[in-house]
């Protein structure tokens, strides 16, 4: 690369010439060809060459390999807010695939602003709480879907999992003081939370994560899971 134009989100490569493998220093040498290390280098740029698209393809390769679930996004920000859509799935004897519209959404979204951690998975579990179609920010957008997160007794709901993972690159902030979670995982509330899990402080992210793990989260239907229909919460490595 020689040269490079403009900063951030637009910085662009204008002008690149070709090195030939004997003027590198030693180990420096590939064996793709000029045109070959291009592309590499074109790939890296437009998908590697920062944090949030790092993110945003490691995402994206998981969901493209999924079958059998439903996935939606929520931006902690409500940049991005994309309800459950179908992954290769299978329902009432139709194909469902809607992985295509996911990946459209999360290819457009750009991450700014803080890092309210706690608020955007309480706004997680409050759309599986109330088993609604809208999945609504804590700020205050909403996107319509076009199913509640679990199906009836009939369709299969008592069976249904629920999971939520979390991707960071920070320690959370903090945009909303009362959650109505207290202190979840210290409360003795129920047989899940304490011990080692407890602390003395109130409605961390551990709190919101402890309130919606040991609350049945959809309490008229059958307990075919265990327990009951609880969020679990992943942290990726």
């Amino acid at each position: 690369v020689v040269e490079v134009e403009g900063i951030g989100f637009n910085q662009k490569v204008t002008k690149v010439e070709e090195v030939r493998s004997n003027e590198l220093d030693e180990g420096l040498a590939s064996n793709r060809s000029y045109d070959e290390e291009r592309q590499n280098f074109a790939n890296w740029f437009t998908f590697h060459r920062r944090r949030q698209y790092v993110a945003i393809n490691s995402i994206a390769r998981v969901i493209k390999k999924l079958k059998g679930v439903r996935v939606g996004i929520l931006g902690i920000n409500g940049n991005i807010i994309v309800p459950l859509k179908p992954v290769n799935l299978w329902k009432d004897g139709i194909f469902l695939d809607k992985t295509s519209e996911l990946l459209k959404e999360l290819y457009a979204y750009g991450s700014k602003g803080d890092t309210p951690l706690r608020e955007g998975l309480n706004d997680v579990g409050r759309y599986y709480k109330n088993n609604s179609k809208i999945l609504e920010h804590h700020r205050g957008n909403r996107v319509d879907g076009t199913e509640s997160p679990y199906y009836s007794d009939a369709d299969g709901g008592a069976c249904q999992q629920s999971f939520t993972v979390i991707m960071t690159d920070g320690y959370y902030s903090i945009d909303k003081n009362d959650l109505g979670v207290g202190d979840a995982d210290g409360d003795n509330r129920s047989e899940y939370d304490g011990d080692f899990y407890a602390d003395d402080l109130e409605e961390t992210l551990a709190d919101v994560a402890m309130y919606y793990y040991e609350n049945d989260l959809s309490p008229i239907l059958a307990d075919r899971v265990y327990d009951s229909q609880r969020l679990q919460r992943r942290t990726p490595d």
